[in-house]
């Protein structure tokens, strides 16, 4: 069901990821949604700025989630979200003969797609749709490259603004972290107004920071 949920946000490129700040607090791995790891240390910062202490120690403390007591078959919940990865996969093809750019999302529910060994023949209807209206498909194996989704070999433009934000997050990351270095030096701070001073602001920015690294480091692994 989780997986269901990448491929219905393909566009959005969200993903499931362990949340870290569950796994310090309790010694527990729980899976989480990427938005809410990264908004966490903003969102306690601003919880401790109001009321002195966050009620929370991880994003997973903050949800309330009573879908997993609703399924009383998994098998069930497991084939319809399979079905559902078909469907959108299958909107997809649509999308991209009506001449949409929709090659990222493509490449991605294809990878999910993999990742489950699911195939197009596992729903009668969509292979039936995709041979009657000679939709093309796209094949990702451990070798496909980008430019086998872009045959023309031109890069996704919202890939690149992607990678171009990612990559002055970073660098304004290490910039503060230096500017912090400085400060601190410059106003001769105790080493332990030195180390809030630190912990706030690496807290506030390191949730996104996580999320990027994690993000570019799991898209070029696959």
């Amino acid at each position: 069901m989780n997986i269901a949920y990448e491929a219905a946000t393909a566009d959005l490129n969200d993903m499931n990821m362990l949340d870290p700040y569950q796994l310090e607090a309790y010694g527990m791995k729980a899976v989480n949604y990427n938005r809410d790891v990264e908004i966490f240390p903003v969102l306690n910062t601003m919880f401790e700025k109001i009321q002195g202490k966050s009620p929370y120690n991880s994003p997973t403390d903050m949800g309330v989630n009573m879908a997993g007591n609703c399924i009383i078959d998994d098998d069930v919940v497991l084939t319809a979200s399979k079905k559902e990865i078909l469907r959108r996969h299958c909107n997809y093809l649509v999308q991209q003969k009506n001449n949409k750019n929709v090659s990222s999302e493509l490449y991605k529910i294809e990878l999910i797609m993999k990742q489950l060994n699911i195939s197009t023949d596992d729903r009668p209807v969509v292979s039936t749709y995709i041979s009657d209206r000679n939709v093309e498909t796209i094949t990702v194996t451990a070798e496909t490259e980008k430019s086998e989704i872009n045959p023309k070999g031109s890069s996704d433009p919202k890939e690149n603004t992607r990678s171009i934000i990612a990559m002055i997050y970073v660098c304004a990351f290490f910039c503060v972290i230096i500017i912090v270095f400085g400060v601190g030096i410059y106003k001769c701070f105790k080493v332990d107004e030195f180390k809030d001073m630190l912990v706030t602001v690496s807290g506030v920015l390191s949730g996104p920071l996580g999320f990027i690294v994690g993000y570019y480091f799991k898209a070029s692994k696959e």
